[in-house]
């Protein structure tokens, strides 16, 4: 679950303007993170579900007008752009393949504040219980061919470690924490699993404060 903090939350905390100012100082104790539903940093309401099989088309965007909301009219669907398609069909294709090498959940975290949040991938646990991390999933499926679907996709060579980065973990927490997340007066970690057979996404409930974009009091 997302864990946050940010100085209104703690009177106690000693945090003054000129470390606000500069988030490099801007340092607590992972104690002090207080649990954040998703909706509250604009993630959606209700369970959330991502592509995991290849071909599915991407959600249509609401394009909601001014008193859509007022009036009670349901506001129109966008048609994705071919960017979008594009990462729809990258992420749907890289957690079928992570599914056909024997993996049935897909681990990542995320963590950031002030300007951006960041996402990244971290393991996958099979049927068996094992687990296998980044470095090994990334490693399995450029032998089975991923890299050569992602220059395909792409049109340029993409590091496997990147794509799982950059479109897996990214695409993943956008949906379930909004497009927003990571941007505000506050800091933020956590992180989530992601079902490689239906595409439910499930916030960690009691997430270890490991973090590569923020740093905590020591």
């Amino acid at each position: 679950m997302p864990r946050v903090f940010a100085p209104e939350m703690d009177e106690e905390a000693d945090i003054d303007d000129e470390q606000l100012d500069d988030e490099s100082r801007f340092r607590v104790s992972p104690d002090a993170f207080q649990y954040l539903p998703p909706p509250d940093l604009g993630g959606p309401k209700g369970p959330v579900y991502v592509p995991v099989v290849p071909g599915a088309p991407p959600p249509a965007a609401p394009k909601r007008g001014l008193f859509d909301g007022l009036l009670g009219r349901r506001p129109e669907p966008i048609p994705p752009s071919e960017a979008e398609k594009k990462e729809t069909q990258t992420v749907a294709e890289l957690a079928a393949r992570m599914a056909a090498l024997g993996a049935v959940r897909a681990y990542a975290r995320y963590d950031g504040g002030h300007d951006e949040g960041f996402a990244w991938f971290d393991h996958c646990v099979f049927a068996d219980g094992s687990v296998k991390d980044a470095r090994q999933m990334a490693g399995d499926l450029e032998k089975g061919g991923g890299a050569t679907f992602l220059q395909a996709v792409w049109n340029q060579p993409i590091k496997m470690q990147s794509a799982l980065d950059d479109f897996l973990a990214s695409y993943w927490a956008i949906k379930l924490l909004g497009e927003g997340y990571g941007t505000g007066e506050y800091l933020m970690y956590g992180a989530f699993s992601v079902d490689l057979r239906s595409g439910l996404v499930s916030d960690d409930i009691k997430p270890d404060p490991i973090v590569q974009n923020i740093q905590f009091e020591s």
